[in-house]
């Protein structure tokens, strides 16, 4: 214990020593430096000297001072100039604080401290890009070893450079400096440190800090870790043009943080931290596009397996629209470089607001640009995986899948454009497949369909090859369901490289439980643009049992006629069809519907049209080239009735409405029809129909005349009229034979219809609308001929009146037996009408009146022969010559068909008389060669008499109830011849 107690006791006395004799040589080494250290100033000389010698630069100091501070000497340089020229570095204040255990060890200067202030550098670009460095001396072109800078900052120990500033000047731009540089360097034999803040022309702070463990040596298999702090400052204004190559920034307002390691030749760690309230710029000339409030936080690592990408956010407001994605990449090193993979994953990209990003800032040629516009592709892409090679070969370079959300883009050279489109996808870069499984489908397969198909359901597979030859896309499986029906369809697309190889397509849709008013939506393009017309309003609607179209052939534009095929097939049933504007609609059509390269077919078994069944219906359009004008050509059958007939006669137009208004008719009708219709507007058809009818009847008008037990076969033809043979009716009650023939010329219509028969006298005068008593009682047989048309609407009756009793004095009186020719005829059109009879020679009438008022017309009567003409005047004129006439048996006539108002029907018909009679006997007196003239004034006659015998005129007053002739008036006679026979009766007539 004693021992132990020693020992302790003398350990303590020798370090108590020790310590006295340390505190006793630092107090001599402190008080030598304070007394040898102020003479450095002495060695200014070999101070340049060495410092010329190490850093191989002319080296002037304007002053040297030494103190001593603490443990060291502490040595000032004013006015340091390193270098000569322009390219010296001039410092005003330099402090040097030497290491002196270092220099020791190391047996030469080693510094421990450098501090400076007031450096000013500048980055100068030239017009070729290039930066030189100007403001430190320049000692040879050599390039910069990192292995001797390392030693040299070795000797320097730790540099702190306060209250500098560094300039940039890019090529003709103004210069950006950044002020109140600070900057501290500590390097040791294997660690370094950095340290550097500045201030942005702005007035905001900008940070950089770097550490790494490096040696001379091994400085490649060295680490670095940097840390650099931007602030949000508009970067646009000091960022070189030269460093953003073809891109033009506008606003570059952003900041952030970034955090990175590397060692061993290879990045180990990375964070980024950007924010960026606006950024605005493009690429080259293209359109300025902006993105507004742009968050980025992400991160890399490299681990055992290789590196793994983190995008926490990447989110920016474009426009309208907030975007944002997640992104995760993993690197999977193979056994080989060429099995290196780098699996990509997203969980969301917005593709929609792309578009104008990549037109304006991606760097892709103007024929990519082109086809990015031309797509316009929206939409979403949700849980992307993309696997790329870098250094693999083929196809394989590049993998990817993703399940698509509402992806839509638009048709470009051929391609179809689609929307709405939601499945999956996945392939490389040479191949690739599609599963769609979607809603509310679009598909529009331009140019050969002007509109796009819009489906409610879809389902497809789609694949795809791309070689250097071409792009081909096959759809071996489309199963889709509209307001049509249900459709399955497939197709091939072929899109050739070389212009020279035509693009091709093989394209067939198939239809089943369908409605016929979509039918329109799968007419393609190359139709005319009249047949297009036609059939978009041809089929009204309809069931589709089934449907197909076809397209094969070349996609070019340009490409004729016969490089490609189109075939449209259709079955319907209950379907209606309006073929023309106009026409009555046909419906409930069964039948097929073709459209082929030579035209449009159509083949009806059965349909309606009004209540006419029509059958065995075959519709025909042609194809034609150029500037020819489409034609429909339409045969069918037709069972119905003669009332639809008429109708059709009325309303379509074929311009019989006018010919054929107020016609009625009832019955049976059958027959065959053929149409040639011109789809351009302003053409006039051509109209065949063959049809026959029997036990019908036909009401015509005006006047209204009824036609019953009708039978017959007739023809009509729109260029003739209407024909007919073996026709039999009943009109008035009594049979009737007749032949109609078309004598139409030059798509004028005119029909002559010829008829023989007989008809009471009583039912003609009703017809014609005659209230008048007549003089005639029986039947009338007669030949009828009716004229319609466009040039002449007639009606004409030749008789020989035999089996007609007429009770009228000789000459006009005749029996039944006896035979008279006469005739009678009308015009059947226009607000008035003429009427035209002859009664043998005995007598000829011309009258003009409307049907409503035919008493107050106006004619004339000749009598004896000659022609009648209508005069302008209203009212009845006779004229004429007789043989003889004897008033005794007019008068008797007169008072049984005039009644009890003899003058009265005379003053509203008679107008004027004018007679020459070859011998009247008048009340027991004959006259020779008499003239009567009778002329209507006031309300009164003016009788005129000329003969051998009398000569005279008088006014006979209207008087009702009193026979003119024995009102006894006062006649003014001025010759009166009697013969010898009228002697003994002049008294009476005086």
């Amino acid at each position: 214990m004693e021992r132990l107690t020693r020992v302790l006791g003398a350990l303590t006395r020798w370090g108590l020593g020790l310590c006295a004799l340390l505190a006793v040589l630092v107090a001599l080494y402190v008080s030598l430096g304070r007394q040898l250290v102020p003479l450095v100033a002495e060695y200014r000389a070999d101070l340049e000297d060495k410092a010329q010698q190490a850093l191989g630069l002319p080296v002037h100091v304007g002053a040297l001072e030494g103190r001593w501070s603490g443990l060291a000497p502490v040595l000032r340089l004013r006015d340091l100039q390193l270098g000569e020229g322009s390219a010296a570095l001039r410092l005003d204040d330099v402090k040097l604080v030497p290491d002196l255990w270092a220099s020791l060890k190391a047996r030469e200067v080693r510094l421990a401290h450098v501090q400076l202030g007031g450096l000013q550098l500048i980055l100068h670009e030239d017009q070729q890009g290039a930066w030189t460095l100007e403001g430190l001396p320049k000692k040879d072109d050599a390039p910069l070893d990192p292995a001797q800078l390392l030693q040299r900052l070795q000797q320097l120990g730790r540099v702190d450079v306060f209250d500098s500033q560094v300039t940039f000047q890019p090529w003709r731009r103004d210069s950006v400096t950044l002020t109140y540089v600070s900057l501290g360097l500590q390097a040791g034999p294997s660690r370094q440190r950095l340290e550097m803040r500045a201030t942005l022309p702005d007035g905001q702070p900008l940070a950089l800090n770097l550490r790494s463990r490096a040696t001379p040596d091994a400085w490649r298999d060295g680490r670095l870790e940097a840390y650099v702090s931007l602030p949000q400052s508009d970067w646009a204004r000091w960022v070189p043009p030269s460093l953003l190559g073809q891109w033009r920034a506008k606003t570059l307002r952003a900041g952030g943080e970034f955090w990175i390691d590397w060692n061993k030749g290879h990045l180990q760690r990375a964070v980024a931290r950007l924010n960026a309230p606006q950024l605005r710029g493009a690429y080259a000339g293209r359109k300025t596009v902006t993105l507004d409030n742009l968050a980025l936080s992400s991160w890399v690592r490299r681990g055992k397996e290789g590196y793994e990408v983190v995008v926490d956010s990447l989110a920016a407001s474009i426009g309208e629209t907030r975007w944002e994605t997640h992104l995760q990449a993993r690197q999977r090193p193979g056994q080989e470089a060429a099995e290196d993979v780098w699996h990509v994953q997203a969980d969301r990209l917005d593709l929609t607001p792309l578009t104008p990003l990549i037109d304006g800032l991606a760097p892709l040629p103007d024929n990519l640009m082109t086809v990015v516009d031309a797509l316009n592709v929206t939409g979403t892409l949700r849980n992307v995986q993309l696997d790329i090679r870098p250094h693999a070969e083929g196809d394989q370079r590049l993998q990817f899948a993703a399940n698509l959300d509402k992806i839509g883009f638009d048709a470009y050279h051929g391609a179809p454009a689609a929307g709405n489109v939601s499945g999956s996808i996945s392939g490389d870069l040479g191949h690739g497949e599609l599963r769609l499984d979607t809603d509310a489908f679009m598909l529009h397969l331009y140019p050969i369909f002007g509109k796009p198909w819009h489906y409610q359901k879809a389902n497809a597979r789609l694949t795809w090859a791309l070689d250097k030859d071409g792009f081909t896309l096959i759809a071996p499986y489309i199963k889709v369901l509209g307001d049509e029906g249900k459709i399955a369809a497939d197709f091939l697309i072929r899109f050739r490289f070389h212009e020279e190889q035509a693009d091709y397509m093989d394209l067939r849709v198939g239809l089943t439980e369908g409605d016929g008013r979509y039918t329109a939506k799968y007419l393609p393009e190359v139709l005319s643009p009249a047949l297009d017309e036609w059939l978009r309003s041809a089929i009204v609607k309809g069931a589709v049992d089934e449907g197909y179209f076809q397209y094969q052939g070349s996609l070019n534009h340009n490409a004729p006629a016969h490089s490609r095929s189109i075939s449209l097939f259709f079955k319907v049933h209950d379907a209606a069809l309006d073929f023309q504007p106009g026409w009555p609609q046909v419906q409930q059509v069964d039948g097929n519907v073709y459209i082929e390269d030579t035209g449009v077919r159509i083949q009806a078994s059965k349909g309606l049209l009004l209540d006419t069944r029509v059958s065995d219906v075959s519709v025909n359009i042609p194809h034609v080239e150029g500037d020819q004008h489409s034609r429909l050509y339409l045969d069918g059958e037709f069972d119905g009735s003669l009332g639809d007939g008429l109708k059709i006669l009325k309303e379509a137009p074929i311009g019989t409405g006018e010919i054929f208004a107020g016609w009625e008719g009832e019955g049976p009708l059958q027959g065959k029809v053929k149409l040639d219709i011109p789809l351009e507007h302003g053409l006039r058809p051509k109209v065949l129909v063959d049809f026959s009818t029997s036990d019908a009847r036909l009401k015509v008008e005006p006047p209204a005349l009824d036609l019953s037990r009708l039978k017959g076969d007739f023809t009509f033809d729109l260029d003739k009229g209407l024909s007919g043979k073996g026709i039999s009716l009943q009109a008035f009650d009594r049979p009737v034979t007749a032949q109609i023939l078309a004598e139409g010329q030059g798509g004028q219509i005119q029909t002559r219809i010829n008829a023989t028969g007989q008809v009471p006298l009583k039912s003609l005068t009703d017809w014609l609308q005659f209230k008048q008593a007549l003089p005639a009682s029986g039947d009338i047989p007669y030949q009828l001929q009716v004229s319609l048309g466009s040039r002449d609407n007639r009606l004409s009756v030749n008789s020989s009146l035999k089996g007609l009793t007429i009770d009228l004095p000789a000459p006009f009186g005749k029996t039944a037996g006896e035979s008279r020719d006469s005739s009678f005829s009308m015009n059947l059109q226009g607000a008035e009408r003429r009427f035209d009879a002859s009664y043998a020679d005995v007598a000829r009438l011309a009258y003009a009146a409307s049907l409503d008022k035919l008493a107050q017309g106006r004619g004339e009567l000749v009598l004896g022969g000659g022609d009648a003409s209508v005069p302008g005047g209203q009212g009845l004129r006779v004229r004429g010559r007789l043989e003889s006439l004897d008033l005794e048996p007019w008068q008797q006539q007169l008072d049984k068909y005039a009644g009890q108002d003899p003058g009265g029907s005379a003053r509203q018909g008679l107008q004027s008389v004018d007679v020459s009679i070859g011998q009247l006997k008048a009340f027991g007196t004959d006259l020779n060669q008499a003239v009567v003239r009778l002329a209507r004034v006031a309300s009164a006659w003016d009788l005129r008499l000329d003969s051998k015998e009398v000569i005279g005129n008088a006014r006979i007053p209207d008087a009702k109830a009193a026979r003119p002739i024995r009102r006894k008036p006062r006649p003014k006679i001025r010759l009166i011849r009697w013969p010898p026979s009228t002697r003994a009766r002049r008294r009476s007539w005086t």
